[in-house]
């Protein structure tokens, strides 16, 4: 256990200022504050495992708190401003970051507040985190920056009940399986980008990751909940997402890398206050289904949109939007059903709600008798549109 005060140490060799140098230590800092120049590390691990570290106070260093490799550690209950690189970097298996808050020092572009690589079984939970600057540089480097959490090469990471607050980039999943990203509370920055992103291209993929019970507030330009190239077979449930670009936005590689989105079921999520409801950009084998959709326009498409089912949704728009590139085999309603409720209340479910449908349902089965019109020159019609308007 540290002793309480204020402790003004430079890392001149990069290699910590705290080096944790063997298994089983528990590192308390009881309060302590560790202040550096803006570069270095603050507390070192490597290759040490079963590491605990609690109740320490460090800023102004590049990274904060720097676990690589690791295994069984604990980092909880810490105070973390790092300047550029990580605040708490993570790699290894089994490990717990937990009730820590974390904020950038520096005004320039940072990497991550919590970044996990090369890791399996990792609990991220119930960490608040700020004011996470970054972009998209320009070329050569073209990684873009500002993330709150980032996951990379990763298995069953769980991600719960973070705050997450003004981040450039929220929560961004790539080249990882079987996430978990649910109960997190996260605002992007005005001119952000995404605040939940799953996704890999270049020939890889993200896969089985479940998105669930998210609050995302999220300004201008900036997506609600993205699934980018090589994202297969993930679920995007129960969600409100109050995003003024696109809300649930599905998009592979256009530039050709044959990594494309495929296998994502979106349902009882509610979006509001949005461009574009659902952006598909080479998207394929979906299911969107009983989401309410409050936006300006329904569709964003530019690229081939293919076998994707949009059904039992409400659409309040104003425009159906863009929808050049729905290509094949796109469906806007099922058959009929009457085992279960539609979602406003009618007797079969079919196809969706549209606030600019003018048809009536004749025969009180909850369908209207005339098909929507969604693109009449691509042949797109909602068949079996959903109303509740019946003729006097």
């Amino acid at each position: 256990m540290l002793c309480k005060g204020t402790y003004y140490l430079n890392d001149k060799n990069n290699d910590g200022v705290i080096k944790i140098a063997a298994n089983n230590v528990a590192l308390d800092c009881n309060g302590a504050k560790l202040i550096g120049n803006g570069s270095g590390i603050g507390v070192y691990s490597r290759g040490k495992n079963n590491v605990t570290i609690k109740n320490c106070n460090v800023s102004n260093y590049n990274d904060a708190l720097h676990l690589a490799p690791t295994s069984n550690s604990t980092v909880i209950g810490n105070d973390l401003s790092y300047y550029y690189n990580d605040g708490i970097l993570i790699v290894g298996n089994n490990n717990i970051i937990q009730n820590n808050l974390i904020r950038v020092t520096g005004s320039d572009s940072t990497w991550a507040a919590i970044f996990i690589n090369y890791s399996k079984n990792t609990l991220i939970q119930n960490n608040s985190i700020r004011n996470i600057n970054g972009g998209f540089p320009p070329p050569p480097n073209t990684l873009p920056t500002g993330f709150a959490i980032m996951v990379q090469n990763s298995d069953k990471t769980k991600i719960l009940n973070n705050i997450i607050y003004n981040a450039y980039h929220g929560i961004n999943v790539v080249y990882s399986v079987n996430s978990n990203i649910s109960h997190n509370k996260i605002s992007a920055k005005k001119f952000g980008h995404c605040t939940v992103e799953i996704g890999s291209g270049a020939g890889t993929v993200t896969e089985n990751t479940e998105i669930a019970y998210n609050y995302i507030d999220a300004p201008r330009y900036v997506a609600g909940i993205s699934s980018h190239s090589g994202q297969k077979n993930s679920k995007v449930h129960d969600n409100k997402i109050k995003v003024a670009g696109s809300g649930l936005s599905c998009y592979g590689n256009v530039f050709g890398d044959g990594c494309d989105c495929e296998g994502l079921i979106a349902y009882n999520n509610e979006v509001e206050g949005c461009e574009n409801a659902i952006d598909l950009q080479k998207e394929r084998n979906s299911v969107f289904y009983r989401n309410v959709l409050n936006c300006k326009n329904a569709f964003f498409t530019q690229y081939y949109a293919e076998n994707n089912s949009i059904y039992d949704n409400i659409f309040n728009v104003s425009n159906i939007g863009s929808t050049s590139a729905f290509s094949l085999n796109n469906k806007f309603n099922t058959a009929k059903d009457y085992l279960e409720t539609n979602i406003i209340g009618g007797k079969c479910v079919g196809g969706n709600y549209w606030g600019l449908y003018h048809g009536v349902d004749t025969n009180g089965d909850g369908i209207g008798e005339k098909p929507f019109v969604i693109d009449k020159s691509l042949g797109l019609y909602d068949h079996l549109p959903l109303t509740n308007v019946h003729p006097h």
